[in-house]
């Protein structure tokens, strides 16, 4: 009874400590200097600082009054890091941000729904049992402030892409108190929601804030799942059919044992947080001790699309679903081998017609664990801080056994051995090719959905929130004085041409509608059911 009694009141000195930290106010010219540091690595590492803001002139009077800000006001921890937010926010750019689980995180309340992003907005997935009647609902408004009104606000608040972007935003602000406190500051303990039944009516109710986020709570009303999957198995392939027509294939993230054996091999100085995240989100498992064998129990992205490829061709399957719902992304090069698997030759002579341009600064060596020189040597460049790595095309023809090599030797992380014998013949190319994206498909599993369309796959379902064309990459750093941290983006890729409808928002081929959703009883796999009878009724 004792040990428990003091354990509750060392939990509560930790969270009253916290808010204290939270609570002080920095030191001026500590700030000050921080800010010029932080500018300055922002100049250097991201490609384009400048024209989101409306140029360069515009981008640092910005800074200016930031600047003023800091040397005027008496600021704490909490609103330097918001500061810094709405300054990123002016870039449009989800890959550039400070982390949301930094000790600025501060307590406060939750919103207890769980919203879902469709192609036509935003409906309730989750709530408290008391307001069942409203599971299903459109969300039109918050607090009086429209929905489209608050995708402005939010934007100011976190990088946001495109409209979906911002839809995403103001769905994980639900359990977020402090970006819920940033958009309504004034908040006490009911929040206004305004909805469309699914009968259409508009209706109006007050929702009680909660201690403890929608998940956490026993008695809330959800919508079921209908493709059950187990716990862990994020890479996973299965028959959604007796007679084996159409495969089913999961893939969670882009994160396999090839991009932990290359970063291993290449001394990233990110590997292990990427490791122990990998097992602790994605995995489930206890992290093992010996990092070899912590990336030998990792799945092998090639080994398994491959696997799944000879069980179709002998199946002779018509179709294959491939699942990049909730994908939030990873290292792109792990699945170009898979694109080789299936279409063959015809893979390396497709032109994507897409460009890819990083800019080499001190933050990006950081991250390879490289210095420039050596970085140089081994790409066999001589770049210096400040270039960009343009590519000419060489004018000399390669044949295709020499594109197959070059292909074969440049797969990551030892992937060559999956695919060396092909010869340029695909495993099995199935007739129809399907990618289910949502608002969340996004970075590297953007770029496979992408690279699949370009091969002639559909895409089905929602928006990405990532645009075609935009910043890339992520560039960790943290902050000298208050030890924020964060990315910064240092790559700008152009997928699709500035006219093209596709060019911020990826409009997929197939989007169910709201009236979709209602009709497979809002299932949160109301995308593949839906695909599913539309290929079983050709």
């Amino acid at each position: 009874m004792k040990l428990c009694r003091n354990l509750i009141l060392l939990y509560l000195l930790l969270i009253i400590s916290i808010s204290v930290v939270n609570a002080q106010y920095l030191l001026k010219d500590s700030l000050s200097y921080e800010l010029r540091y932080f500018v300055k690595l922002l100049e250097e590492t991201h490609p384009d600082p400048y024209t989101e803001f409306g140029g360069k002139v515009k981008f640092h009077k910005e800074i200016f009054d930031l600047e003023q800000k800091i040397e005027t006001d008496n600021i704490t921890l909490k609103e330097y890091t918001a500061l810094l937010s709405s300054l990123l926010s002016g870039l449009h750019d989800g890959h550039s941000y400070l982390n949301s689980d930094s000790k600025t995180e501060s307590s406060g309340k939750y919103i207890p729904i769980s919203l879902r992003v469709i192609s036509d907005g935003l409906l309730i997935e989750k709530i408290s049992f008391q307001y069942k009647e409203y599971l299903g609902a459109r969300l039109t408004a918050i607090n009086n402030i429209s929905i489209d009104s608050l995708c402005v606000l939010i934007s100011r608040i976190i990088p946001c892409e495109n409209k979906y972007s911002r839809y995403n935003a103001l769905k994980m602000m639900t359990h977020n108190p402090s970006h819920i406190y940033r958009l309504f500051p004034d908040l006490k303990d009911h929040i206004s929601l305004t909805v469309l039944t699914q009968d259409d009516e508009e209706k109006k109710f007050n929702l009680e804030l909660s201690e403890n986020k929608i998940s956490d709570i026993q008695e809330r009303v959800e919508y079921p799942k209908w493709k059950k999957e187990p716990l862990g198995d994020y890479l996973y392939f299965d028959y959604l059919d007796n007679e084996g027509k159409t495969m089913y294939m999961k893939v969670g993230s882009i994160m396999s044992r090839e991009c932990f054996l290359y970063m291993k091999e290449n001394n990233w100085t990110g590997f292990e947080n990427m490791l122990t995240n990998l097992y602790k989100r994605i995995l489930y498992k206890e992290l093992p001790d010996d990092r070899d064998k912590a990336i030998d129990d990792i799945p092998s992205f090639s080994e398994i699309f491959k696997s799944m490829l000879c069980e179709m061709s002998e199946n002779k399957s018509e179709n294959l679903i491939i699942d990049l719902r909730k994908n939030g992304g990873g290292f792109t090069d792990i699945t170009l081998p898979s694109l080789y698997m299936l279409y063959g030759d015809k893979y390396l002579n497709t032109d994507m017609n897409n460009v890819f341009y990083r800019l080499i600064s001190p933050l990006l060596m950081e991250k390879y664990g490289t210095t420039l020189s050596k970085y140089n040597e081994s790409n066999n460049s001589n770049y210096r801080f400040g270039n960009y790595t343009f590519f000419t095309k060489k004018k000399e023809e390669k044949t295709i056994q020499q594109k197959r090599d070059i292909f074969v030797s440049n797969a990551m992380g030892g992937a060559g051995v999956f695919i060396k014998d092909l010869n340029g013949q695909p495993v099995y190319t199935p007739k129809h090719v399907y990618v289910l994206t949502d608002v969340q498909t996004f970075s590297a599993a953007f770029h496979y959905a992408f690279y699949l369309w370009k091969m002639g796959a559909i895409i089905v379902g929602v928006p990405s929130s990532q645009a075609p064309n935009t910043y890339m990459e992520v560039t960790p750093f943290e902050l000298p004085y208050t030890k924020v941290k964060g990315s910064i983006s240092n790559s700008v890729q152009y997928f699709l041409p500035v006219a093209d409808k596709r060019a911020k928002i990826f409009w997929p081929d197939m989007m169910p509608e709201y009236k979709d959703y209602k009709k497979y009883n809002f299932d949160q796999d109301t995308e593949l059911l839906w695909l599913l009878d539309r290929i079983n009724n050709k």
